[in-house]
């Protein structure tokens, strides 16, 4: 996905090459999933008994995509907590 409004900025001077160069991870128990970050999210919001919380770090273009293709799924969210983005500029 690309940032809504201008081009992606990659701090690797920071994060590294892979955005989480520094720890020791350790390798994943599952297989990758089928799909797209917004597609996951508007199933996971379509599963819930509950309102779900969304943290989202870093570009907020999966959220807006999100809320603009499945409006009607804005009743599923309980609060969005953002760590990323800028104000403004975006």
């Amino acid at each position: 996905m690309k940032p809504l409004m201008r081009e992606l900025i990659i701090a690797d001077n920071v994060h590294g090459e892979s955005g989480l160069d520094g720890p020791a991870l350790p390798e994943p128990s599952f297989a990758p999933q089928s799909g797209n970050a917004v597609e996951l999210m508007a199933k996971t919001l379509r599963e819930s008994a509950q309102p779900v919380t969304i943290v989202s770090t870093g570009p907020q273009t999966n959220v807006a995509l999100l809320l603009n293709s499945h409006p009607e799924l804005h009743t599923k969210i309980a609060r969005i907590v953002i760590m990323g983005g800028r104000d403004g500029a975006g």
